[in-house]
């Protein structure tokens, strides 16, 4: 989940019982809730760094005792240089050392916890297992989770009470929340070989179970020698939340022959937006459709997960420049004199030059083509 969700989640727990365990409860949380992702500190080394290393220790077990055992001393000491220049004489009592290392460690689990539904996933046994781990109901960002954080906060009168009620409500949402995306989730799985039709081949493995609850990855290249020339095997169906509702989805099937068979987005390229035709069967192709052009580290690091997942896979980039490119080359090819734009979505002499040059209507010459 995102870091603003984090420490939302964070000051809703302060509010229940925990918040009994004295001066630094709020601070802990918050500070724990979020000091698993200093793993940022990677993208110092590049993008393809930070893929490497984000959710790896510091989302396992070393990460959580030893960043629960860091949070706790931040703010314990925090608190000892706020209190020199002066304790505020209606401060409550300070929550003891080994009660903010188990705050911290709370804290930190919750984290986890809460990155583990999302599609993106995390390595929860790293580093003794460097195996992905996700249960794809959530997207990495809830809006409706982040809406009721934000407003069971700060609605209502500010009393002790009012917290305790408020952060409750909060608490039955994201509960409720988790059980209706858990619910769709696996309806989406089942009702996914539908969408597919006679396209979706059978399972490498009849014996493996269709729509686990928790999906571990990478897996092992599907052991296909026993099937005939030509044919291919179904090694694992996903479905991916979206992020502006729970009833949507999108369906993922990857195949024994590395080709991957979409019906909305990517599976490794949904991250830079790449997007491609309902039903396209690509054999080993993935193609970049971003707005980030061929120079931001985005498209490089995903350029870099995509060649440590198949080197095979060919990857090729449609952004806005190149868009531009080809037309202009196009259009020079057939003799249109025409300068390069500044701005090509506003160029007025550009856009009368495209129009000129290319038909813009519905055409009908596909048809004859495929009757010839």
């Amino acid at each position: 989940m995102d870091n603003v969700t984090h420490s939302l989640f964070a000051v809703t727990l302060a509010r229940t019982a925990l918040g009994r365990a004295g001066r630094g409860t709020l601070a802990a949380l918050v500070v724990a809730s979020n000091i698993p992702d200093i793993d940022i500190v990677a993208t110092a080394r590049g993008g393809v760094n930070y893929l490497r290393w984000h959710r790896g220790p510091t989302h396992g077990p070393l990460g959580i005792v030893g960043l629960g055992f860091a949070a706790a001393a931040v703010v314990w000491l925090a608190y000892r240089i706020v209190d020199r220049r002066g304790r505020p004489p209606d401060a409550p009592p300070d929550a003891p050392f080994h009660m903010l290392v188990v705050l911290g460690m709370i804290g930190v689990v919750l984290h986890i916890l809460m990155d583990l539904p999302t599609s993106y996933g995390t390595r929860v046994l790293s580093p003794f297992d460097w195996h992905w781990f996700a249960v794809d109901w959530m997207p990495i960002v809830d809006v409706y989770l982040l809406m009721v954080l934000v407003a069971m906060l700060g609605f209502g009168r500010p009393s002790a009470e009012m917290h305790r009620r408020k952060a409750a409500i909060a608490l039955v949402f994201m509960a409720a929340n988790y059980g209706v995306r858990g619910v769709a989730h696996h309806e989406a799985l089942v009702l996914a070989p539908r969408l597919f039709g006679p396209t979706l081949p059978r399972r490498c493995d009849p014996q493996e179970a269709a729509g686990g609850l928790l999906d571990r990855w990478p897996r092992p290249q599907a052991d296909a020698s026993g099937l005939e020339p030509g044919r291919r095997c179904l090694m694992e169906i996903a479905a991916m939340p979206s992020y502006t509702s729970p009833f949507r989805w999108r369906i993922v099937a990857r195949m024994s022959n590395k080709a991957f068979l979409y019906i909305a987005f990517m599976l490794l390229a949904v991250a830079s937006g790449a997007e491609v035709a309902r039903g396209a069967d690509l054999d080993g192709i993935v193609v970049l459709q971003t707005d980030f052009g061929l120079k931001d580290q985005a498209v490089a690091a995903m350029r870099g997960v995509i060649r440590t997942v198949d080197q095979g896979l060919t990857v090729d980039d449609l952004t806005h420049e190149i868009v531009f490119d080809r037309l202009l080359a196009d259009m020079h090819a057939r003799g249109v004199a025409v300068a390069e734009p500044t701005d090509p979505l506003h160029d007025r002499d550009f856009i009368r030059a495209l129009i000129a040059t290319y038909s813009i209507k519905p055409t009908t010459d596909w048809a004859t083509a495929d009757a010839a």
